[in-house]
């Protein structure tokens, strides 16, 4: 994404209730998988860090089962 697609992307986005997830998203350069499976003790607001320790992982497999 370029950088004018993602100032426009974030100038929408920013009236909804998901707005700093998708700030975050476009900043950190995580993999969606990693940052949606991110959890508070994983985050260090004081250093500015976050830490990967787990990812979401989608199932390609049908019949919910």
């Amino acid at each position: 994404m370029m950088a004018d697609e993602a100032a426009s992307f974030l100038a929408v986005a920013s009236n909804t209730r998901k707005s700093a997830l998708f700030i975050f998203a476009l900043t950190i350069g995580m993999r969606p998988q990693e940052y949606l499976g991110l959890k508070w003790s994983d985050v260090d607001l004081d250093k500015g860090t976050a830490t990967v320790r787990r990812a979401i992982v989608w199932s390609q497999k049908k019949g919910g089962g």
